[in-house]
């Protein structure tokens, strides 16, 4: 099971790498039916777009998918998988984007207990100075990050980093390198464009893509955010950006946590202070993205290069 897991996960982009520490989670993956269905008395709490359900009962939470089942156990760092007959065919790449989607999912429940807390946000950086876009999926996240990818910026994230504090101020810790981009994303820009993926894998209609291979040795694995960046499209009108208040710039990072998902009161109380402290951190702007953007890859640059210089 443990090739199985690390072939699942270099399926989506991840890379072996050698550390010297204890572990902050135990992961267990059985191929084997779950000898316990998910308790009844679990409270439902969210069922993502990837058909995964999540509910908790008071000390563990459950992960659910047709015959598989998860339990995550935060207090124990520990993470158990049953994959049942839906899933028997290890070498199906349903299976391995079940494995992947479960592992991350309990990933940012479990590590949340350990003061790293998940952000729905991509996140650039040019010249350690760190900025972070957040907003709800197709609101330009992704357009944006690949323009200024194109204008030279290098990458933390385009879609989900994890917040920490360090040196006195909050970091931004890549989660996931690889970009998760639609069929119509890549179809804008000619780097991606010229590429053929096939058919998007596993359980999204979405490619996995290692930016490596467009944008060589852009990524960055951790930066503190001094710009915060909240998109949303407007499509009749040219780009610009507006200052937006703090109570504001709160209230946009709290819809892009998972704090919603974690039912411990101590650790929602730290997952608040975080956010609280990443919103006082740096300047936050509203961008209107207009179709501008499309048009001039280098557009968002000059519109941010005051802010950063």
């Amino acid at each position: 099971m443990h090739a199985l897991l690390a072939d699942g996960l270099r399926f989506k982009g991840a890379v072996e790498s050698a550390f010297d520490q204890a572990p902050h989670v135990h992961l267990v993956f059985h191929a084997a039916p779950p000898p316990e269905p998910v308790p009844d008395d679990a409270e439902p709490l969210v069922e993502y777009d990837v058909g995964i359900a999540l509910s908790h009962d008071g000390a563990c939470y459950y992960l659910a998918r047709g015959t598989a089942v998860g339990v995550v156990d935060p207090e124990a760092q520990r993470v158990e998988v049953w994959l049942g007959e839906d899933y028997a065919d290890l070498e199906d790449r349903e299976t391995r984007a079940l494995i992947f989607y479960f592992m991350a999912i309990a990933l940012v429940i479990s590590l949340a207990y350990q003061g790293h807390y998940a952000l729905h946000a991509a996140v650039l950086d040019r010249g350690g100075r760190g900025l972070l876009i957040s907003a709800p999926s197709g609101s330009g996240k992704t357009t944006a990050t690949l323009n200024l990818l194109r204008a030279g910026w290098s990458y933390v994230s385009d879609d989900t980093v994890l917040l920490r504090r360090r040196n006195g101020g909050v970091e931004a810790v890549s989660y996931r390198r690889d970009f998760s981009l639609t069929p119509d994303t890549a179809a804008v820009f000619p780097e991606l464009a010229a590429r053929s993926f096939g058919p998007p894998p596993g359980l999204r209609e979405k490619w996995r893509v290692d930016m490596d291979d467009f944008f060589p040795g852009r990524f960055v694995a951790v930066t503190r955010p001094r710009l915060l960046l909240f998109p949303q499209r407007t499509p009749d009108a040219p780009s610009r950006l507006e200052p937006l208040r703090l109570r504001d710039v709160f209230i946009l990072l709290l819809s892009q946590s998972a704090i919603f998902i974690t039912r411990a009161p101590g650790v929602r109380e730290a997952y608040l202070a975080m956010l609280r402290d990443l919103a006082n951190q740096g300047q936050a702007l509203r961008l209107h993205a207009g179709p501008d953007l499309l048009d001039d890859p280098n557009r968002l640059d000059a519109l941010l290069r005051p802010y950063l210089d």
